[in-house]
């Protein structure tokens, strides 16, 4: 079986994102945001997948992304239950770190996300594992 990887850019940030040819989100889909929505390779440590990570790329735009995961990535690597707030033009939010444990060997922790984005305020929860890439992955 052959597969086909398809590289999409980031209008906003020039950052590749590779998505599987023939899968579901192997098109960018636009919500306004100048990113697709399905964001697979990161910022400083942070890879978004998983429904976690899509709805998060969703909210997220390119822009405010890279203040967003300076603040992820603090909180994942810093102690559990600390919060990290960020703040751009259009977009603000708390990442904080609820519980760590180890899945197979791997170091995840669970999150809590509390962001306000052009005054709508979004609730996200998901889990964080350190994986062999170096990256935390959202799931």
């Amino acid at each position: 079986m052959k597969v086909s990887l398809k590289t999409v850019i980031c209008a906003s940030t020039g950052l590749f994102l590779p998505l599987l040819a023939g899968s579901a989100l192997a098109e960018p889909v636009n919500y306004g945001l100048d990113c697709p929505r399905a964001v697979n390779g990161g910022y400083f440590g942070i890879v978004l997948e998983g429904v976690a990570g899509q709805e998060i790329a969703s909210d997220i735009a390119c822009t405010d992304r890279p203040a967003a995961f300076r603040a992820f990535a603090a909180a994942l690597r810093g102690p559990v239950g600390n919060s990290y707030y960020w703040s751009t033009r259009k977009c603000q939010g708390l990442f904080r770190t609820t519980w760590q444990f180890n899945q197979h060997g791997v170091q995840c922790r669970d999150f809590a996300l509390d962001h306000t984005i052009n005054g709508h305020r979004h609730l996200r929860q998901g889990t964080a594992c350190l994986e062999a890439d170096g990256n935390w992955h959202l799931h």
